[in-house]
């Protein structure tokens, strides 16, 4: 198995940490264009370069890798606004936000979601209930599914948990989102664990 690291601040190092612990026979690739200089990481390729740009390059990375987002921005639609020739960004929504309980406006493109009105502990591991309330909840992931907005299609990446406060998703996630985008119609490109979410619009042009 092979973890490709989008992004090697505090969050990246955790992750890493975590990870080389309890995967020490896999290979792992960070990526993050303020590596300078590099830190030498046994058993690590570390490329100083910008996550997003190595992913859309192609040729470089497999279907079966597992790709962890620790930067602060939606990978999956980052992804497509550099692989998909006419991908252009699109305003959110101004009521987006009422679907959500705890919600955060990055931009008028951007938005991030949440259950949680609290810090959530970076070694939470994830379940049916909130390990701080206990409470129950749909995943976050099957309500953006079920959230219908006029003149948007909606996309979502499911993050599957690792190990706890480490998620990710396959690259081959990001190359059928690739192919599933129909021109001219708007999009939401949601990224998704059980309890937060990052959505981003996005349209490509014909």
């Amino acid at each position: 198995m092979r973890f490709i690291l989008v992004g090697f601040g505090k969050f990246g190092k955790i992750a890493y940490e975590r990870l080389k612990i309890n995967f020490s026979s896999s290979d792992f690739i960070i990526l993050d264009p303020d590596l300078s200089p590099s830190p030498a990481l046994d058993g690590a390729r570390l490329i100083s370069e910008d996550g997003v740009n190595f992913l859309a390059r192609g040729g470089q990375v497999k279907d079966s890798d597992v790709v962890i987002p620790l930067a602060p921005l939606n990978i999956a639609a980052e992804y497509l606004l550099v692989s998909l020739k006419g991908a252009v960004r699109t305003e959110l929504p101004s009521d987006l936000r009422n679907f959500f309980r705890v919600s955060s406006l990055i931009d008028k493109f951007t938005l991030c979601v949440s259950y949680a009105d609290f810090l959530c502990p970076d070694d939470c591991e994830e379940g049916d209930a909130c390990t701080i309330t206990g409470e129950k909840r749909v995943p976050m992931f099957e309500k953006l599914r079920q959230t219908i907005v006029p003149g948007f299609q909606t996309f979502v990446v499911r993050s599957h948990q690792i190990l706890p406060g480490v998620g990710g998703y396959r690259f081959q996630e990001l190359t059928k989102l690739r192919d599933s985008i129909s021109p001219d119609k708007k999009s939401m490109i949601c990224t998704s664990c059980r309890c937060h979410a990052i959505i981003s619009g996005i349209t490509v042009k014909s």
